[in-house]
């Protein structure tokens, strides 16, 4: 089904009939599971969230990148995200979900055919949630490491999970597991035994302690196998000498070396899966597992410099379902040949239910201010110091783009520049069921390196457009780096905007090429009339927008 729907949208073009010719669907996937670890947000408990769209847009992410990419488990962190009900001191400012809000996503994910699965970091990386709520249960001389021994840390963490199970019904949870002892605090002496248990025999016995609570509580459990495989972090301590008497019901996960342990962890009778961090494809032991997928670190890129974490989800998801016919370098295969970018923009297509297929053009040139040509010269000088023009030429007047009629304005003037002291109001006067945009953001990426990730779920806040209606009631659009719009000199294809549903390339004086990026905003109010747009400064960042263009999306009879 998702195939067929995936033919219907190809061409990225409402109509108000959709036809297609008789076709026939031959398409299965490789792997039973196909899977997404979403290290959400990976926030401490003491992070300053600077905005929270709350559990609709998780669920709007997961029906868009797991679904929609035929996926069918996910794995979301949850430790400092929750409010716990049996531990209320966990509920800081971080915990933006309600055990209400769990088991609105888990009736979600059973509706759509994806198995939930919970997830905690437990023993190491408890710094995650645990350790900074009770700094008691911090391992004497480690930084991020949980004491497993402590008398009062069993109880703190099992009531944690048991509130998430009985919100959700999940049949997994996820302990996490990785990188235990990584890191030591300076000015500490560690202990040599941990409560007289040396720190291998402390570890394999949490993980019965916790496998005899999965099971009491009919989950099954999965955990990282780093620490117990020789040949990444098992060495540590001798934890990997505890391997066979660990469990062989508890699902093990690989996310580094991954031929390797897979068949390590098959030869001692565990069952595993395969969920990487970065971009690592399984070799010639991937039959031996029943599951694959990829970690994602935050909705969007947690760097500006770094790749987007869901363009990566895509290229798996793609992996996953054709694993066995594949070959080596198929991830830069799919970026060459367009694939990627193409299933990005389809993936970025919000639902319309009031969608025509009429789109208005409205006319921007009294409203634009400068050339993009001076605009882009301007503010990138050593790329074009020695160049009287970025383009030789730029289209004009009303332009096809992304199968969107547009309206450009004139090579003298064609962009009206957003920013800090740059507010603009744009009349609309109109009903619509959408508004689309042109757009992109300008100045040093320099300024954006710093950005800190954790304060910005959804992308890196450049400003809002207000939209205000003839009742003079507001809705704002928020404008974010890596969401709805990127910079107009960085190439695309490793960080597609999620939300853009078409990028379109500029080619240069110097024969390289500057991107615009077209967001299409769907209208929650389609019955009232639009007045204006507003943009607005947020005060945060000093990076500017150029606006090329925008269209209306007329209301279906």
């Amino acid at each position: 089904m998702i195939t067929f729907m995936q033919i219907l949208r190809m061409p990225m073009k409402i109509k108000d009939s959709a036809p297609m010719q008789c076709v026939e669907i031959i398409d299965w996937p490789d792997k039973k599971m196909r899977i997404l670890s979403l290290l959400h947000p990976w926030n401490f408990p003491q992070g300053a969230i600077k905005e929270n769209r709350g559990i609709n847009y998780l669920i709007k992410w997961i029906d868009r990148y797991v679904a929609g990419n035929k996926l069918n488990t996910a794995v979301i962190d949850l430790g400092s995200l929750v409010k716990y009900k049996r531990h209320p001191e966990f509920n800081k400012k971080q915990a933006i979900y309600s055990l209400e809000d769990i088991r609105k996503l888990a009736q979600y994910c059973r509706d759509n055919f994806i198995e939930f699965i919970p997830r905690w970091q437990t023993g190491g990386h408890s710094n995650w949630w645990l350790t900074i709520i009770h700094p008691e249960l911090r391992e004497k001389g480690s930084k991020a490491q949980a004491d497993v021994t402590h008398p009062d840390h069993n109880k703190i963490v099992f009531d944690c999970i048991k509130d998430v199970l009985e919100a959700s019904g999940a049949k997994y949870i996820n302990a996490g597991m990785d990188e235990w002892w990584h890191g030591w605090k300076k000015g500490e002496t560690p202990d040599k035994l941990l409560r007289g248990k040396t720190r291998a025999k402390a570890l394999r016995d949490w993980v019965i302690q916790l496998n005899n609570f999965c099971r009491k509580n009919n989950v099954k459990m999965i955990m990282e196998g780093d620490m117990l495989y020789p040949g990444h972090n098992g060495t540590r301590f001798d934890c990997y000498k505890e391997t066979d008497k660990i469990p062989k019901d508890i699902i093990i996960t690989n996310w580094g070396m991954i031929d390797g342990a897979t068949q390590y962890f098959h030869d001692k009778g565990f069952k595993t899966m395969s969920i990487v961090t970065g971009e690592y494809y399984p070799g010639n032991k991937t039959k031996l597992l029943i599951g694959m997928g990829i970690n994602c670190y935050g909705f969007t890129s947690f760097n500006i410099n770094r790749l987007n974490y869901p363009t990566i989800l895509t290229r798996y998801a793609d992996y996953v379902w054709n694993c066995y016919s594949d070959k080596k370098g198929k991830s830069r295969d799919c970026i060459s040949s367009g694939a990627l970018l193409a299933a990005m923009e389809s993936l970025a297509s919000s639902p319309n239910p009031h969608a025509s297929e009429k789109i208005d053009c409205l006319d921007l040139q009294n409203f634009f201010q400068n050339s993009f040509n001076i605009e882009l010269k301007k503010n990138y000088p050593k790329a074009f110091a020695s160049v009287k023009e970025v383009f030789k030429s730029l289209p004009e007047g009303k332009k096809i783009i992304g199968n969107i009629p547009m309206q450009l304005g004139t090579k003298e003037k064609n962009c009206i520049i957003l920013g800090k002291n740059r507010e603009k109001i744009i009349p609309i006067n109109r009903k619509c069921s959408s508004l689309i945009f042109l757009q992109t953001a300008i100045g040093d990426m320099e300024e954006v390196k710093n950005w800190h990730w954790r304060k910005w779920y959804y992308g890196f806040p450049l400003g809002d457009y207000q939209i205000v209606y003839n009742d003079n009631s507001k809705v704002k659009i928020p404008l974010r780096l890596c969401d709805n719009i990127y910079f107009a000199n960085c190439p695309p294809l490793n960080a597609i905007p999620i939300g853009c549903r078409y990028i379109m390339p500029l080619k240069n004086i110097n024969g390289n090429y500057n991107f615009l990026y077209q967001y299409e905003w769907v209208n929650p109010y389609p019955e009232k009339k639009i007045k204006k747009i507003k943009y607005i400064h947020d005060g945060v960042y000093n990076l500017e927008i150029a606006l090329l263009a925008l269209s209306t999306r007329q209301l279906k009879n």
